[in-house]
């Protein structure tokens, strides 16, 4: 007679419970962030020191957007591999949505270096030339006259929002995962956030809202009683200003700094997916 599986709260053992995701992560949720908040420290201080350098880095086809795609391919390899193993932690549609993200982040990092064009050399259809705003081979700068000036690019730029409103109302309703699949840390929240405000050098209205935003988490935090959460949300507030304060000293006609936050933002999907598949993984063993 085989014994029945460890049950607890009307669950069995090899299930995963809303509590579990915290099991696997440990300190990786701390790294990952301390990691992002060390990115956005020396991308400031080699502004401030080298800005002839920096500006080599994130200009087209320079290090930092190199860099970026690498981050994509890797997150969505791991993506890819989670899929593998997602039926034990999350089922059919958690399976799906990994395999759709990876292929959307395989897609971003071939978009980022223009699918090799500047390595190989090669010049896109002039059918592409023609819609596309840099005469390059990529969609994300496409410009059809009758949009009116509307780059497919700007919807990209709204995903990393879109991901942080559901990471937030998550958090607030006390969900680990999202039919299967595990949501953001309170720490990768903040990384998102600390990332997306990079830019506010040249969008003061950036700066403002993301101040407001943490000060409305340092009063959440005190009055629900998670005064644990007190200390990151501090750091992310310090992270801020002392990027602001770095800006405001350096008035350089810095090029493109969302090459900046691309590069930030992919290192925060590797972080995920790499969250994502120790996750998959623990439950399948």
């Amino acid at each position: 007679m085989t014994t029945p599986p460890a049950v607890h709260d009307g669950r069995s053992a090899s299930q995963p419970g809303p509590a579990d995701r915290r099991g696997y992560g440990g300190r990786l949720p701390v790294v990952g962030y301390g990691l992002v908040c060390l990115h956005i420290l020396c991308f400031g201080i080699l502004m401030l020191v080298e800005p002839t350098l920096y500006e080599s880095l994130t200009e087209e086809d320079g290090g930092v957007e190199d860099f970026t795609a690498v981050w994509y391919l890797l997150s969505g390899g791991m993506l890819f591999a989670t899929a593998v193993v997602a039926g034990v932690g999350g089922g059919r549609l958690a399976r799906g949505a990994y395999i759709l993200a990876g292929v959307g982040l395989v897609f971003i990092a071939g978009e980022e270096v223009r699918w090799m064009q500047g390595y190989i050399g090669f010049e896109p259809p002039d059918f592409m030339a023609a819609i596309n705003r840099d005469n390059d081979f990529d969609t994300h700068n496409i410009s059809i006259p009758y949009t009116k000036g509307i780059r497919i690019a700007h919807l990209y730029n709204q995903l990393p929002m879109i991901v942080l409103i559901i990471a937030f109302s998550a958090f607030f309703c006390g969900k680990e995962r999202l039919r299967g699949v595990p949501m953001p840390s309170f720490a990768m929240i903040l990384a998102i956030i600390a990332a997306l405000a990079y830019v506010f050098g040249l969008r003061t209205w950036i700066f403002y809202y993301t101040i407001i935003l943490l000060l409305f988490l340092v009063c959440y935090a005190i009055f629900s009683g998670r005064v644990n959460l007190l200390p990151l949300i501090i750091s992310a507030a310090l992270v801020v200003s002392g990027n602001a304060y770095i800006m405001w000293q350096n008035y350089l006609p810095i090029s493109n700094p969302r090459e900046v936050v691309e590069y930030l933002l992919s290192f925060i999907c590797v972080w995920y997916a790499f969250e994502i598949l120790l996750s998959q993984k623990r439950f399948a063993v």
